[in-house]
């Protein structure tokens, strides 16, 4: 009777551990009543206590993963994507508390592995040892475990996929671990296994999470240009009324209207006029007016106010080339392309003592293709371009090329070329014609 009470009290501390560690990473209230998390509660530490007293190895890591992603959607009212992520996340947690407490007791304190494993591992003080440490290190990992949760990264299925495929593998390894490490035989493999498993998945997920900033910044970067260039074009009609009120001071003037009236009306116009460098913009005029236009002009502005020389060659023919036929979507996804390419290109010519870019688009036999050049000062490495996180500008950067090289490969209707020579670094997009 003593055994199964003990095993209830740590179904119990097993549960407090899952509902307190979403708690602090989701840093959120609990969706139910008192009454139905108690029942919950209770619920779970039962099952949880039957789970341990009949069930081992890989079934019951299965049960209670379930266990836990049914509180996590109930408890906090969230969605099974992101209770399954959760999931993961406690899972790869809560292997760090197991693992102290086995090499604290069998190398810091010097108790036989069989003590640990068949005395202390399932006993109540084993469970409360565990679920300390558990917290403590739940509260230190905290910050970056909400940021990882906060992304939405469960909205993506190739993260969830392969979150749940390592914590399979590493759970593997981990059985295997315990009991390579209770015969005596060598760990040290499967701890690197494990190890450089979790490293991957963090990797992808800090990739992931770059895309989204990337594609968040170019989205309202391109919502603003679309805003812009609808205020631009109500400015170039601006230019029209203005041709008619300086008729009308014309007319002022020749029915000698004192000078005083004249001079206020002028005032009172010019305090109503904004200062738009058109010629700049008109540049862009073949360009279509769905953000792009305005994309380009914003980053010419950005350029010039760093001192670099842009020129601009954008040919009539474009009208009738592919960038027309874009959808909504796929404009965006040019738009991100085109920012990620204009903003290397501004950082890269702007450290150079020849401070250069050029921007030119024209069409070739229907299909669109915009160059974007620039001067450059780097030993650029051209076996590195186009792969992964490859920069100009240095370690920890590139993240934007990413970003476009996973557009295109999801877009056979774009595609990306470089070439390198002793001055410029040059982008090539095409958008290709459909087939």
């Amino acid at each position: 009777m003593y055994h199964v009470i003990e095993i209830f009290l740590c179904g119990n501390i097993t549960v407090l551990g899952v509902i307190l560690f979403a708690k602090i990473i989701l840093n959120t209230k609990i969706k139910v009543s008192k009454l139905q998390f108690i029942l919950i509660f209770i619920l779970s530490s039962i099952i949880y206590s039957y789970t341990f007293m009949n069930f081992e190895g890989t079934f019951k890591t299965i049960i209670m993963f379930l266990i836990n992603t049914f509180i996590y959607k109930t408890v906090f009212g969230i969605t099974y994507q992101k209770s399954l992520f959760l999931n993961v996340m406690y899972a790869f947690v809560i292997i760090i508390p197991d693992m102290i407490d086995l090499f604290f007791i069998t190398k810091v304190l010097n108790l036989s592995k069989e003590f640990c494993y068949e005395d202390f591992a399932g006993s109540l003080i084993g469970n409360i040892t565990v679920f300390i440490l558990f917290i403590i290190t739940t509260v230190i990992l905290m910050k970056p475990l909400r940021k990882i949760i906060n992304y939405k990264i469960e909205n993506n299925l190739k993260i969830i996929i392969f979150s749940v495929l390592t914590f399979i593998c590493v759970i593997m390894f981990l059985y295997i671990l315990g009991n390579e490490y209770r015969n005596d035989e060598k760990i040290i493999q499967y701890i690197i296994v494990m190890t450089v498993s979790i490293l991957i998945l963090l990797s992808h997920i800090k990739q992931t999470i770059e895309n989204d900033k990337l594609t968040k910044k170019y989205d309202k970067i391109l919502e603003f240009m679309t805003t812009y260039e609808i205020e631009v074009e109500k400015e170039r009609t601006l230019r029209h009324e203005t041709k008619n009120e300086f008729l009308n001071i014309k007319g002022q003037l020749v029915d000698n209207n004192p000078k005083d009236k004249i001079i206020d009306y002028i005032n009172d116009i010019l305090s109503d006029k904004t200062k738009i460098k058109f010629e700049e913009y008109a540049k862009f005029h073949y360009l279509p007016p769905n953000g792009i236009k305005g994309l380009c002009y914003f980053k010419v502005s950005e350029a010039q106010k760093k001192g670099i020389l842009v020129g601009i060659n954008i040919s009539p023919q474009v009208t009738e080339s592919t960038i027309y036929d874009l959808n909504v979507k796929e404009q965006r996804e040019f738009g991100k392309m085109l920012g990620v390419f204009l903003d290397n290109a501004i950082e890269a010519s702007s450290v150079c003592e020849k401070k250069q870019i050029g921007i030119e688009a024209y069409c070739r036999f229907g299909e669109f293709k915009m160059i974007i050049s620039n001067t450059h000062n780097n030993e650029v490495d051209t076996s590195k371009i186009g792969k992964e996180k490859f920069s100009t500008k240095g370690k920890n950067r590139g993240h934007g090329l990413i970003l476009v090289k996973n557009i295109v490969e999801n877009n056979p209707k774009f595609d990306i070329k470089t070439d390198v020579n002793d001055e410029l670094y040059i982008q090539y997009i095409i958008i290709k014609k459909s087939i």
